[in-house]
């Protein structure tokens, strides 16, 4: 009976420890155009990322991101009147697999819905990409490392799909006629650095 006891002392706070497990991260680091058009446009990037565990190997978590840079010109048929710009923010769910612990890598994959202020280069000529409440989806690789208790300190490299924004594509000369609306997508890469909790 004592050997029983003893047994379930040593193994209840091991359990204890185990699921469920919530995580709050917060990334802040850049976000650049894959776009061979948008591509030179770099913005600072910001997001916050709350995740509960059903098991100590998945976290199922919501994310609400923002890359909160000039917005660029419309259009810009006169030299000086360019202006580049990439802005956007969007709200996902996703699903993250976690391959080691307990300092963790992991891979990450999700959809949400995000609105395209605005992707435009330092150019003329060439309308810019937006569009409102379009499907977005995201996947991730990432590191956090335990640092101390609950905090936890990392990287990480995500990519994120814009679908069915919209541009008016290159021209030549002012409209009119306005060229018709045609529809584009856009990859945008991110690399951030994070600051963790695990709970």
């Amino acid at each position: 009976m004592r050997i029983v006891l003893l047994i379930a002392l040593v193994a209840f706070p091991a359990a204890a420890q185990q699921v469920p497990v919530f995580d709050a991260d917060l990334d802040v680091g850049i976000s650049k155009s894959t776009n061979e058009v948008y591509g030179a446009q770099i913005a600072p990037s910001i997001s916050l990322r709350l995740g509960a565990r059903p098991f100590e190997w998945l976290s199922l978590g919501i994310r609400g991101e923002a890359v909160p840079g000039p917005e660029g010109a419309a259009v810009a048929f006169n030299s000086g009147m360019e202006r580049a710009g990439q802005k956007w923010f969007a709200a996902s769910v996703d699903v993250r697999l976690i391959l080691t612990s307990p300092h963790e890598v992991y891979l990450s994959g999700g959809f949400g819905i995000g609105h395209m202020v605005s992707l435009q280069c330092q150019c003329q000529e060439i309308y810019e990409t937006h569009g409102s409440g379009k499907p977005v989806a995201q996947i991730a690789a990432g590191v956090r490392a335990a640092v101390d208790g609950p905090l936890r300190l990392g990287g990480e490299i995500r990519a994120v799909h814009f679908g069915d924004l919209e541009w008016r594509g290159a021209v030549d000369s002012p409209p009119p006629p306005l060229p018709p609306v045609q529809e584009t997508q856009a990859w945008l890469l991110l690399l951030t650095l994070t600051l963790g909790l695990s709970l």
